[in-house]
């Protein structure tokens, strides 16, 4: 049986991962280094409900600037996948987030095709983590730059302990995404087909618990991210809009 697509993980672009990183642990959330404080450009925060909070950014001069104008041509040569890199490379804030399934990614994307969902080819991937080890994964996307791109499993697992999803500020879960988007009817349909929902489902998306609430907005936005309380920093952080709901709510 396919197991499909689940809620992953959202990415924030930063100016200043460092600095990001000061403020979210000021504001109580448990921070891990992508790789060598030193030399890394993204940070994450894990949660009990699974799923992660990426922070990143770009390298500073030359590769940066490499870095934007390569997914830039890319992206205008035709490239779906360059083309959404480049989104995010220019962004600030949460900018996207991401589908995963625990399956090879092949064999879920092959499930979402059945249903009309038009996706970019795989793509590998892979990371040197803190202690040397490299995770590898595979990526995809729909063409669609506003729905989620989605991930195969990390080969091997990373090693996150309770303590990494153990935050301070007692937000150890989250509960879902506002999407805004200026047709509501098309995007629900296209996520509830990626999800296994069916899509004529009133009120939110909900899968494993986690629930996309999709209203309607004049310009594309990912409005919020929902958790059980807000920090005492407050609804934003870095870009981070935070919205408090109800657990019950969560489905």
């Amino acid at each position: 049986m396919i197991k499909g697509f689940v809620p992953s993980h959202y990415l924030i672009r930063v100016d200043d991962l460092h600095a990001a990183v000061a403020d979210y642990r000021a504001a109580g959330f448990t921070v891990t280094w992508g790789g060598d404080p030193e030399k890394a450009h993204n940070a994450l925060i894990y949660f009990d409900s699974g799923g992660f909070l990426e922070l990143f950014t770009l390298p500073k001069g030359p590769v940066g600037l490499a870095m934007k104008l390569a997914a830039a041509i890319g992206g205008a040569l035709g490239s779906a996948q360059l083309k959404r890199v480049s989104g995010w490379l220019n962004a600030s804030g949460l900018c996207a987030y991401a589908l995963e399934t625990p399956e090879p990614l092949a064999t879920t994307l092959a499930f979402a095709k059945e249903r009309g969902v038009p996706v970019t080819g795989l793509r590998k991937m892979s990371r040197a983590q803190v202690d040397g080890e490299v995770t590898r994964w595979e990526l995809s996307a729909c063409i669609d730059e506003h729905l989620p791109f989605m991930m195969g499993p990390y080969m091997p697992a990373p090693k996150i302990t309770q303590a990494d999803k153990t935050h301070p500020n007692g937000i150890n879960r989250l509960l879902g995404l506002v999407i805004r988007t200026p047709d509501v009817d098309s995007y629900r349909r296209t996520l509830a087909d990626l999800l296994g929902l069916p899509a004529d489902t009133e009120g939110p998306l909900v899968s494993q618990g986690f629930r996309f609430e999709v209203e309607a907005g004049d310009t594309f936005a990912l409005a919020a991210v929902l958790v059980p309380r807000l920090p005492q920093a407050g609804a934003q952080l870095h870009g981070l809009p935070l919205k408090a709901a109800s657990v019950e709510g969560s489905g």
